[in-house]
């Protein structure tokens, strides 16, 4: 049956046609489905690239790890579970989904636009580092200079230089295409690719373990300042910026329940997938990088800023009557936390030359995710257009991403992080009281505009976006506010659905 053969259905905005009409995916078990999925999200390099400066540095290798179990076993919880069963239950895509929650009209604006525009920033913050670790391998292979990659200050922003101005738009426009056109082999490509990074983790991790160190050396390697109650601090922070990074997918989850075979499999799924993967990932790279911290002496890349951080280390613990010195202070701050990034650790296990080929690959294995985002924005534009014109609405997006790519997306990802998670972690928590309260069975599509689901997603993004701003402009919000959105979010979605009087619901048609 066509979803359009039914009046009521054929007047839902055309994004929701477009869902209903879509082809149901295999099912499948959770070793080849969620669990690989999620593996292949969190290997991508940018997740565990620049964590190490807020949790590492801060409190430690246990403290660090033990705030990834923690934040994978709530983003199990909170963000994964309800979405992804839903889909599973319903056989139904977000948008559909989604519907039940915030209404036939609400749904294509949240999630669906929020999406959407979420993915244009993930697809030039994508390009921009891959970009970054593309050019710096060529640098250490000498195939380039690295002055030709020194940022430029114009008008108080800090762009990138000429030659990755020019280069970033041609990458934004390739990958941006073939995310468009060639949907089955980026599809297939997130499957395998993943693989060669871990392998690569795998290998510098163990070339490092012999000099890896307890790193927190009680200073912050980004304001210089000292740190008090570290431990505590880098679980929070751990928790902070996985649940953000996670935040979206959270609600995408429903697609990967939706070609899960059993509750069974998106339980399984999960709990390998959201849970152990991110803290086994994320546990690899912090030893990666607190070995090459730990190097002695430590690599010439980052050396100056290991021993400004344990000069300053030793001046605050015991005070002398000159104090702290200010040149110690201005190269740690200089640094913003540059030696515990990822990044020097590939050549610190690997030397000059096969370091910079390892991070040319790590590069390119970037571009799978960013290919993906192109895929996925395209496709939900496309939903609104009665004759989409995939190329176009490609090339489109690659204009967007742009100024993303230009002003260095790939040295802002913990900014990207925090406000990912506030924005989704709402939608995931209106999604989830709208579960329990229809006891786990998906009730169908809610006609209109659903207030109560709105406006529990409204309160949730406002508890956690102003506090989490603020933190922005003094320094460093090291709380969860996604944590709090996310609840403020669910409750009010159980209560405004007792309130608020109930839509029409429509149950969705049997697709042949």
């Amino acid at each position: 049956m066509d979803p359009t053969d039914d009046p009521v259905l054929d007047s839902l905005p055309k994004v929701l046609q477009t869902a209903l009409k879509s082809v149901m995916p295999e099912a499948r078990s959770w070793p080849t489905g969620i669990a690989t999925y999620a593996i292949g999200l969190f290997l991508w390099v940018g997740f565990f690239d620049q964590v190490g400066a807020r949790t590492l540095a801060i409190g430690g290798l246990t403290s660090s790890i033990l705030g990834a179990l923690i934040a994978g076993f709530l983003c199990f919880i909170l963000l994964f579970l309800a979405p992804a069963l839903w889909g599973r239950r319903s056989g139904q895509p977000m948008l559909v989904v989604a519907a039940s929650t915030f209404g036939t009209n609400g749904a294509p604006f949240v999630p669906g636009l929020l999406i959407a525009i979420a993915q244009v920033i993930w697809f030039g913050v994508t390009i921009s580092l891959a970009l970054h670790f593309i050019l710096q391998g060529l640098v250490h292979l000498k195939f380039l200079d690295g002055a030709l990659l020194e940022p430029m200050k114009v008008r108080g922003l800090t762009l990138e230089s000429p030659l990755v101005l020019v280069v970033g738009l041609f990458w934004s426009y390739s990958t941006a295409v073939i995310g468009s056109l060639v949907v089955k082999l980026v599809v297939a490509l997130n499957r395998v690719f993943p693989i060669i990074p871990a392998l690569m983790l795998g290998v510098i991790t163990l070339l490092l373990l012999r000099t890896t160190i307890n790193t927190a050396s009680g200073i912050d390697p980004v304001s210089a300042l000292p740190v008090n109650h570290g431990s505590w601090r880098s679980i929070l922070a751990m928790i902070t910026l996985i649940g953000g990074f996670f935040a979206m997918t959270g609600v995408g989850s429903i697609d990967w329940g939706r070609a899960s075979l059993t509750d069974s499999d998106v339980n399984k799924g999960g709990l390998l997938g959201v849970i152990f993967a991110p803290a086994v990932i994320l546990t690899l790279g912090l030893l990666s990088i607190a070995g090459t911290v730990g190097q002695n002496p430590p690599p010439a890349s980052i050396a100056s800023w290991v021993d400004a951080e344990a000069n300053l280390a030793r001046e605050v613990a015991a005070p002398s009557r000159a104090g702290v010195d200010p040149e110690d202070e201005r190269r740690l701050k200089a640094s913003g936390g540059a030696a515990y990034r990822f990044e020097p650790a590939v050549t610190a296990a690997l030397g000059t030359k096969l370091g910079g080929a390892a991070l040319i690959i790590f590069g390119l294995a970037g571009l799978t995710p960013a290919c993906y985002a192109a895929s996925s924005v395209v496709s939900q534009v496309a939903g609104f257009r009665k004759r989409p014109r995939r190329i176009r609405i490609g090339t489109y997006l690659s204009l967007v991403a742009y100024p993303v790519i230009a002003l260095r997306g790939w040295s802002h990802l913990e900014v990207l992080f925090c406000l990912m998670g506030v924005v989704f972690a709402p939608v995931c928590g209106s999604l989830s009281g709208d579960f329990i309260r229809n006891r786990g069975q998906w009730p169908g599509i809610s006609l209109g505009w659903n207030l109560g689901g709105l406006l529990a997603w409204s309160f949730g993004l406002i508890t956690g976006v102003v506090p989490t701003v603020v933190g922005f402009t003094q320094g460093w919000p090291p709380w969860p506010w996604w944590l709090a959105g996310y609840f403020v979010a669910f409750s009010a979605e159980l209560v405004f659905g007792y309130l608020v009087k109930p839509l029409p619901i429509v149950p969705p048609p049997v697709i042949d």
